[in-house]
């Protein structure tokens, strides 16, 4: 049995549990049900192994006199641990991380830089509102036609 300290560190019981059901079902065994008894059994053992590679991954960097611990010092301490057969998953998943980082700040630097003085969110809201308003009449508007910054009248 696990001591109060070791409550702390662990994984979530139910996402372990999906990750599980999901790889059963992807592997065909869609009717296979899992015990908590078992469901426990594999969470501590995913604990256990997250535990042993962080801790030899840190290792790795303190012998580098790193005070950070890199992706690559874990994908070492896979091959020190034993675990090549996981080094070109995890890669993989590191690339796409990075990807997807790189993503999202690429689109928030856009949306910084979309940046609209206010005379010309309000004269592109005038252009919207004569738009809609001829719309609502059954007409088109000519080109430009809106842009003007005034009145809109009313709309019934």
């Amino acid at each position: 049995m696990a001591d109060a300290g070791d409550d702390e560190i662990g994984l979530p019981k139910a996402t372990v549990a999906k990750m599980v059901t999901d790889a059963l079902k992807s592997a065909g065994y869609d009717a296979m049900k899992m015990s908590t008894e078992c469901r426990d059994l594999i969470v501590e053992c995913c604990s256990e192994f997250v535990q042993a590679v962080s801790s030899e991954a840190n290792e790795v960097s303190t012998k580098e006199r790193k005070s950070t611990i890199t992706a690559e010092h874990v994908l070492r301490a896979l091959r020190v641990l034993g675990f090549e057969a996981y080094e070109n998953e995890c890669a993989i998943a590191r690339d796409e991380a990075k990807e997807e980082e790189t993503e999202k700040r690429e689109a928030k630097k856009k949306r910084k830089n979309f940046a609209m003085s206010a005379e010309d969110a309000i004269a592109m809201q005038q252009k919207l509102f004569a738009q809609a308003k001829a719309r609502m009449a059954g007409e088109e508007p000519a080109e430009g036609e809106g842009t003007n910054v005034g009145s809109l009248g009313t709309l019934g």
